[in-house]
């Protein structure tokens, strides 16, 4: 049988959570200067977006590109209010991101954090 999915999981009423985090490679722009910056935690696209708006109101540019390797996908199941199991899958700096196997990774870990066997975590698992 398939694994539980997140959309089956929220279908049933969990509230799941899942968040991608990506390295990035930047760059500011001060007049003709480039200032490059490390990044030794991967970080959400929607971070990235908020650097970017700090920064252009002082009048300096960012570049930025998405790098293929490395990452990290976090998923968190709720019932109601509360965290019931929270799973992170990672990347090495070898590996190519990919967001459909981290999540999957991700889910089974969290599932695991409950205490849902392997056996349970086929779609049977729903109908208890």
């Amino acid at each position: 049988m398939k694994n539980v999915s997140v959309a089956e999981l929220r279908a049933q009423g969990y509230r799941v959570f899942v968040r991608h985090c990506r390295f990035y490679r930047f760059a500011f722009s001060i007049g003709m200067t480039v200032v490059p910056v490390s990044n030794d935690d991967p970080v959400t696209r929607s971070q990235i977006n908020e650097l970017a708006q700090q920064v252009s109101s002082g009048n300096q540019i960012v570049h930025f590109e998405t790098l293929s390797r490395g990452g990290r996908t976090e998923v968190e199941v709720y019932n109601g209010d509360e965290l019931i199991g929270r799973g992170i899958a990672s990347c090495s700096d070898n590996d190519a991101y990919n967001k459909k196997i981290g999540r999957t990774i991700a889910l089974g870990r969290a599932l695991q954090a409950i205490g849902v066997s392997r056996v349970g975590r086929q779609k049977t698992f729903l109908t208890s």
